[in-house]
């Protein structure tokens, strides 16, 4: 036997206390009846009232009580194996980890805004896989699908501009990795967020997309900076304060390819979001994955005890029952008549 609720047995407290104060108003009401005569006269003048079934209906109502406390524990025995069956979609989350994303134009800079991105949208993910490919000149599979959150955040804290060792930026090659990623390789259930300034260094992303497309999978763009540009910082995490420059000197200014990201979006029937610094776009990208199609993640067998509080509901509720209807008084053959011996 087990109890699910085992702190109602905190209640068993007030048991002792309740008895201690039923057998002192006993006593006092004796002493108070001993204070105006003899005891043997007083015993015969109150001789209707019983004092054994005073006892009686005391031990019937704290016996009442603890049976109530048990029920309230909820008791539980005998095992009962349900099959659990768990339904939701997989998603396939690619983080850009280039070397632009360290441009600043969203504080402090554009990985770590992506990063943020990625474990709000993790925190509103519920009855969903996901994974994590990160991606720069190539693309590889950080994390594999799995309903271990904590798991995926747990790479994406090692995950920075370093991980990929082939520098640049190519999107296609990020959408097959994704697309690889999916262990079905067919249903409407499969979406790919992926999280990019959008630059685009090889000029397959739109083959790629038609791909994806093709393949039945989904993919929500999110743009991670601005249409304005920022400079990108050189060195190990821009440490030195310089900056990416073309081969005549000029700083490159990395902007924010809106247009590019839309279409990959177009082509797969998603939609494209701009990261914005209140993450207001992750609440519609959530609305989206739950509109996909659900399928099996699992099944598996789960032992679960049944309840049996409702005997001890039971008797405790009778025993209450009892004690109400119990009287204090003696019956008429044995109440003294008002003659002494």
């Amino acid at each position: 036997m087990r109890f699910a609720n085992p702190q109602a047995f905190w209640l068993l407290g007030v048991l002792p206390v309740l008895a201690l104060f039923f057998v002192a108003s006993f006593r006092a009401k004796r002493r108070a009846l001993d204070r105006f005569g003899s005891h043997e006269l007083m015993v015969r003048l109150a001789s209707s009232a019983s004092l054994t079934r005073q006892y009686i209906k005391m031990a019937l109502m704290l016996s009442g009580m603890f049976w109530l406390i048990v029920a309230l524990a909820r008791p539980q025995f005998g095992m009962v194996m349900e099959t659990v069956h768990r339904q939701g979609s997989d998603l396939v989350i690619a983080l850009d980890v280039s070397k632009s994303m360290l441009a600043q134009d969203l504080k402090p800079n554009r990985l770590v805004k992506a990063k943020s991105e990625i474990q709000s949208l993790l925190s509103k993910l519920r009855e969903n896989r996901a994974a994590l490919v990160i991606f720069a000149g190539g693309a590889f599979l950080q994390c594999p699908l799995t309903t271990d959150y904590r798991a995926i955040e747990v790479f994406l804290d090692a995950v920075d501009t370093d991980s990929v060792s082939r520098h640049g930026t190519d999107l296609g090659e990020a959408i097959r990795a994704s697309v690889k990623a999916f262990e079905d390789k067919s249903g409407n259930f499969r979406a790919i967020v992926l999280i990019t300034d959008g630059e685009d260094h090889e000029g397959r992303t739109l083959e790629a997309a038609k791909e994806a497309a093709a393949a039945g999978v989904r993919i929500f763009p999110i743009g991670i900076g601005t249409l304005q540009g920022e400079p990108v910082p050189v060195g190990e995490k821009g440490a030195d304060g310089g900056y990416k420059k073309s081969k005549s000197g000029e700083i490159i200014l990395s902007r924010l390819d809106v247009n590019g990201l839309a279409q990959i979006a177009q082509l797969t029937h998603g939609v494209f979001h701009q990261a914005t610094r209140e993450e207001l776009e992750l609440e519609n990208v959530y609305k989206e994955m739950q509109g996909l199609e659900k399928h099996e993640l699992y099944s598996k067998e789960m032992a679960h005890y049944k309840d049996q509080f409702q005997v001890f509901l039971a008797l405790g509720l009778l025993l209450l029952a009892a004690e109400w209807f119990l009287s204090d008084r003696r019956s008429s053959s044995d109440e003294w008549q008002g003659r002494f011996a």
